[in-house]
């Protein structure tokens, strides 16, 4: 099932159930909007759900709203960006959402992540597949941002948590937003990885604000095989097993406090 816009076309889903549909965009040069309101509104996919394929799509949920998918062995729960020439963004306000599997924020087009307003997103813990986890500019050209802001604005990752990887990637945790992500029970998964390739080069992680936290089991590992940076201002908080700044001969990896 697909929602699609030739220009621009949006959707209101206030105290109703949406049932599976999994793809959520306009055509090229068009847009898809789906706004999913109030407690008790709920959008319900199998997965693979698709937030911008090859225009612009955009799905928010507000005011105790919530959205659930669940990817495969080989897909991801959610998409935004999966086409070139797409975009997509998922605003998660006051509301949860709950993606077993990946989240990957920039396929090959660019992604725009927001949680805010003590809105709470959980990704990753797949049984099928403990690796997915969230990736930020998954493939080449990719463009990914995600922002956590607010005090009780959390985003919690089971899995493989990459920021830039073949693509560019920046994670900012603002006003006492949390971030916490684990690899879980994956041998030889590293914690969070910014900058996992050459061509991600550029991405980066900023924590700023008191009380906004960027919490990881295992390593964190700052450019890994491209340019990477770290920065903490303010007042923010990091912790991880493990640091480790230009991992592989040749990358880059700033930490600025």
């Amino acid at each position: 099932c697909a929602f699609r816009g030739q220009a621009q076309a949006s959707r209101h889903i206030r105290r109703g159930v949406l049932g599976t549909s999994d793809t959520i965009t306009g055509a090229s040069g068009g847009a898809a909007l789906v706004a999913v309101d109030g407690a008790g509104s709920a959008w319900k996919s199998a997965g693979e759900l698709i937030d911008g394929s090859t225009g612009v799509g955009s799905l928010t949920l507000t005011n105790g709203a919530s959205l659930n998918a669940s990817g495969t062995a080989v897909l991801p729960a959610m998409v935004l960006g999966a086409g070139a020439s797409g975009s997509g963004a998922l605003t998660v306000s006051a509301s949860r959402a709950t993606l077993i599997g990946e989240l990957d924020v920039g396929q090959s087009g660019g992604g725009t992540l927001t949680i805010q307003n003590q809105g709470t997103l959980r990704t990753g813990g797949a049984i099928a597949a403990p690796a997915q986890g969230f990736d930020l500019a998954q493939l080449s050209g990719a463009s990914g941002q995600a922002t956590v802001i607010g005090t009780k604005s959390l985003l919690s990752n089971s899995g493989e948590f990459i920021v830039g990887d073949g693509g560019v990637g920046v994670l900012s945790i603002q006003s006492g937003g949390t971030v916490d992500t684990t690899p879980g029970l994956v041998a030889g998964l590293a914690g969070l990885v910014v900058a996992n390739t050459s061509s991600a080069s550029g991405s980066s992680v900023n924590v700023s604000g008191a009380g906004s936290q960027l919490g990881v089991t295992g390593a964190l590992i700052v450019g890994n095989a491209g340019f990477g940076q770290l920065s903490l201002s303010q007042g923010a908080t990091v912790t991880a097993g493990s640091l480790d700044a230009g991992a592989l001969v040749g990358s880059v990896g700033a930490v600025v406090v």
